[in-house]
């Protein structure tokens, strides 16, 4: 189980099995974007991520979603690719 506060501050928590915590380069590695594009999503509020004070994490169903919404891509809700 993972607890997310999201940076305005609502909280959610996530249970399901397929549950994936990544940092910064992990993530820039999936999605095959340099650390600076990745940072500029972040300062931009674009992409979710939480904050435990320099420690960065992304939820990567979170992420996915966010690519379905912003770009069209991804795969479709449920799957997911480890």
């Amino acid at each position: 189980m993972v607890k997310i506060i999201h940076e305005n501050g609502s909280a959610a928590t996530k249970t399901d099995s397929t549950d994936v915590v990544l940092d910064k380069v992990q993530v820039a590695g999936r999605l095959n974007i340099s650390l600076r594009t990745l940072e500029t999503w972040m300062a931009e509020g674009d992409i979710p991520f939480w904050r435990r004070k320099k420690l960065v994490r992304f939820y990567w169903p979170d992420v996915e979603a966010y690519l379905r919404r912003r770009f069209g891509v991804g795969y479709p809700p449920g799957v997911t690719i480890r």
